[in-house]
């Protein structure tokens, strides 16, 4: 299936209506995460979650903008780059499993979940930030240091042709997770962020 980029991060299909087009437009993100605060990547994807993966809590993600992205513009089906800041690199990709939510002041709640770890691609050879990721912006101070950042369409198609070709024995798993389409229905399992 053709998808063409559109504004920050956003795919659509070509020749559906414009309602059709913003139901099945998916956005890319980079979730950031410092493993030197206690917790890595590798416990998603070693998880062995059949069901939707809870992530961050507002304990975890504290920028503004971080919690506004997760809160008015990340949706179920939107592909996020899984972002070790200390080690500078992407070590694997996740679809969203849900859209994301906003703080809530009474319990405390995952602001996203992922998709269940084995449709996930932990990948074997990851991303470095130099040289693979050098001009993307959401990996430069120019875009800020929040937890959640977007990645513009154009990045993030030449972030794919980097994935694949860095990981070619990983290349249909990779290509399925990019560019599946956000199917209708929801999963009631969830699997709970462990408390740090």
């Amino acid at each position: 299936m053709l998808r063409l980029a559109t504004h920050h991060g956003s795919l659509v299909t070509p020749g559906l209506g414009a309602a059709k087009d913003e139901r099945l437009a998916m956005k890319a993100w980079v979730f950031k995460i410092n493993t030197k605060r206690g917790w890595e990547f590798d416990r998603y994807f070693k998880s062995r979650a059949r069901g939707p993966y809870e992530l961050g809590d507002e304990d975890w993600i504290r920028s503004a903008s971080s919690l506004r992205y997760l809160r008015q513009e990340v949706k179920r089906g939107d592909v996020f780059l899984c972002y070790e800041t200390d080690r500078k690199h992407v070590v694997g990709v996740a679809r969203a499993a849900s859209d994301g939510r906003a703080r809530d002041l009474m319990r405390k709640n995952s602001l996203l979940d992922l998709c269940p770890p084995p449709e996930a691609v932990r990948l074997q050879n990851p991303l470095t930030r130099h040289p693979d990721l050098d001009y993307i912006l959401a990996f430069s101070p120019q875009r800020g240091r929040g937890t959640v950042q977007p990645l513009d369409a154009d990045e993030f198609k030449r972030l794919r042709r980097i994935l694949i070709s860095k990981n070619p024995r990983q290349a249909e798993k990779l290509r399925t997770l990019l560019d599946s389409k956000v199917e209708n229905r929801k999963s009631k399992t969830k699997t709970r962020l462990p408390s740090r």
